[in-house]
């Protein structure tokens, strides 16, 4: 385990982000803990011994060092009795002493310049703050949520549309010792002094001027939202409770932080921020690209709760549209989702991205509303309105309070219905797409999972990634827009699926009064062939400069999503992937050969492929490969045992039911699955179709599938 800890420490020097979040934390704390990274530094960790780890175990893994939460549907009584059992012979003992040292007051400033193999520079900005239990937590937060959450954000308004940066943001962090109000962006090189400029510029604002009413009631209330969305699922309600009792002592906290936002003044935040922002504080770390002349040179089952039948109603509507409402009155809550066929499947090879953009720019701008006044009207309700596409759909998701559901369903509409695709919003979103491609070109899962699928689709639309190619987005015009969104948005293959604190009747009602003007037009048809499975055995090599890992995939032909092998198959993926499950144990734990290990299957409206990837060192990518077959071989002639069958489908059963917990999963899960002509009710079916794979069904489906003249493999490495 020593070995693998060790890699995953190599691999987040590979990611740029997380090797700029060490930095800048390294460089904020000189003396507190805070300054090392939680994974450890290799020298240190290199040393410990079996006893050391042995030793820390005991001291700290004491019952009256513990907090234990539990939230559900249980009955309390019998649960209780039930941990009492399991930790009666679990008894208390002292407590070593710890020592944390405080950390110094900073006395002048600090700045930290590195260059990293990237193609985008990123900025982070930090001043020392307060811990969780000071009365100033509370103004920090509504203050960052002013300065740079959101798109009516004073960064993102002043800053990101001005084009100065392709994302920023601004956060205020405070744990149980003293931590930071920070400011992170990514950008061009040559843009750092401007951005550092403006952002500093935007702080003294905060300690000149009282922000107004109007902002500050709009900051206050999305604080307030994201607060009770984040309470939904029962993880939430844990984690909210042992976190509020273990950093406070006191359980009702939570209760007591909304009631602070609320009492959060304009003279509060000019005071915290001119208590806080001043220059000997202040902490800068850039990362930026290395010299780009030298680099060119180097490379030279549901439960009953989850009824779907029987708790969503399904109207269609005048126009076409197909209506999906489920009541629930948990929460002051409701999610509203469309759903309509689209994304990567539609585009042609010369429009590649075309999908992605054109669901971004629905919330930049429609004939009623420009971008800020959109972001404007979400916010001061503390609504949030994601655009999405992927392989086989485009999505919209709408999160908003009770109260404001039709105001909130009216915005929607008119992002769906009226786009404008303004030409100054086209160019500032093309900028940002395009760093996100140089992005994805720099992380090397993404690099590989892109030459798998460029290697196995030859005759599909999947060997495209959704957010497009960097010759086809450079193309993307206004008139492009509009013709491709006439294919998507028809009324007759839109879904729409509302969840939430409202009544069916009344759901149907906002919903047909403000999709109404969404008239029918002749649907575009899109229909492919599966993809015919490699006739032999396929290869590819990429070499990536600068990394330390490599990554090999091996894969094989897969199964749409209307196929009858997709339960055997998710079952067979429990089993093989997963922590302490067969790949993890055998390549991993007993081989010591991955940083990680697992499968994936990508899965459409059309076959697709089902891999297993494994990143390592490169020295041990041959091994890799091998120890691959003879997984695979294992599963082709061994029948799984009854064990691994039974943990399986319990795991798979019991995280279906976690992951629909919330409004908006309940809605995507019933709304996705009608659009794909699979029925809002087809997970009602999940949990027995589970139960009923057998090892037999695996069996068959591993011979069916892996066969090795059908493989497709590739491998993307360092220069050596």
């Amino acid at each position: 385990e020593q070995q693998v800890i060790l890699r995953e420490i190599d691999m987040n020097i590979d990611d740029p982000n997380r090797y700029m979040y060490r930095i800048f934390w390294n460089s904020l704390f000189q003396t507190h803990p805070y300054h090392y990274p939680v994974i450890g530094e290799r020298e240190l960790f290199s040393a410990l011994t079996v006893e050391d780890v042995r030793d820390y175990y005991q001291s700290r893994y004491v019952p009256n060092n513990m907090i234990l939460v539990a939230v559900g549907d249980f009955d309390t009584a019998a649960a209780l009795e039930k941990i009492k059992a399991a930790f009666a012979d679990f008894k208390p003992k002292p407590l070593p002493y710890v020592y944390l040292p405080e950390e110094p007051r900073q006395i002048a400033p600090r700045n930290y310049v590195f260059e990293k193999d990237v193609k985008v520079a990123r900025l982070s900005i930090g001043y020392h703050t307060v811990d969780i239990r000071h009365p100033d937590l509370y103004a920090l937060d509504v203050m960052a949520m002013i300065l740079g959450q959101g798109r009516s954000s004073r960064l993102y308004r002043n800053i990101k549309d001005e084009g100065l940066v392709y994302s920023i943001s601004s956060w205020s962090y405070t744990p149980g010792q003293p931590g930071v109000f920070g400011i992170s962006a990514q950008l061009e090189e040559e843009n750092i002094e401007k951005v550092k400029s403006a952002i500093s510029k935007e702080l003294k604002r905060f300690q000149s001027e009282l922000v107004n009413d109007e902002e500050l009631e709009r900051a206050k209330q999305k604080v307030i939202s994201q607060y009770y969305f984040s309470g939904q699922s029962v993880q939430g309600k844990a984690r909210e409770l042992a976190g509020d009792y273990y950093l406070t002592g006191d359980l009702n906290f939570s209760g007591t932080y909304v009631e602070g936002i609320k009492k959060v003044t304009a003279a509060e935040i000019e005071r915290v921020a001119r208590r806080y922002f001043y220059p000997q504080n202040r902490t800068v770390v850039t990362m930026v690209p290395v010299n780009t002349q030298e680099a060119d040179q180097a490379q030279a089952a549901p439960a009953a709760d989850f009824n779907f039948q029987d708790s969503f109603r399904k109207f269609t509507l005048k126009n076409g549209i197909t209506l999906l409402v489920k009541e629930n009155f948990s929460a002051p809550i409701v999610s509203v989702q469309t759903f309509s066929l689209g994304g990567v499947r539609f585009e042609k090879e010369s429009e590649n991205g075309i999908a992605s953009f054109m669901q971004s720019m629905l919330t930049r701008g429609t004939k009623n509303r420009d971008a800020a006044a959109i972001a404007e009207e979400l916010e001061s309700m503390g609504a949030s309105l994601g655009t999405h596409s992927g392989y086989n759909s485009c999505y919209n998701q709408l999160a908003v309070l009770s109260d404001d559901f039709a105001h909130g369903v009216e915005i929607l509409a008119d992002v769906v219905k009226n786009p404008d695709f303004p030409e100054d919003e086209i160019e500032k979103l093309r900028k940002d797409v395009l760093a996100s491609i140089k992005q994805q070109d720099e992380e090397i899962f993404s690099v590989a999972s892109k030459l798998y699928r460029e290697t196995y689709f030859t005759d599909h639309p999947y060997k495209n990634r959704p957010l497009g190619s960097k010759e086809a987005v450079e193309k993307i015009d206004s008139r492009a827009l509009f013709e491709f969104y006439r294919k998507i948005y028809q009324p007759q293959r839109l879904v729409i699926a509302v969840v939430g604190a409202v009544k069916a009747e009344r759901a149907r009602k906002v919903i047909g009064e403000y999709f109404e003007g969404l008239a029918k037009a002749p649907l575009v048809e899109v229909a492919w062939k599966d993809q015919a499975p490699p006739s032999q055995a396929r290869e590819a090599v990429k070499i990536l400069p600068g990394k330390k890992q490599a990554i090999l995939m091996l894969g094989f032909p897969g199964i749409s999503l209307k196929s009858q092998d997709i339960y055997a198959f998710e079952v067979m993926s429990a089993i093989l992937s997963g922590q302490g499950n067969r790949l993890f144990q055998e390549l991993r734990d007993k081989l010591g050969l991955a940083y990680y290990v697992g499968t994936f299957n990508i899965i459409g409206l059309e076959a697709g492929s089902y891999v297993f990837y494994i990143g390592a060192k490169p020295e041990n990518i041959a091994k890799s490969e091998t120890a691959f077959w003879s997984e695979i071989e294992r599963i082709k002639k061994e029948p799984v045992t009854a064990e691994e069958l039974s943990r399986a489908k319990k795991a798979l059963v019991g995280q279906k039911e976690i992951n629909l917990q919330t409004n908006g999963s309940q809605a995507f899960s019933a709304g996705l699955d009608e659009c794909y002509g699979l029925g809002y009710d087809n997970l009602d079916k999940y949990a027995g179709s589970i139960e009923k794979v057998s090892a037999a069904d695996i069996l068959r489906i591993a011979r069916k599938y892996f066969r090795k003249e059908n493989s497709v493999k590739i491998v993307v490495k360092p220069q050596e």
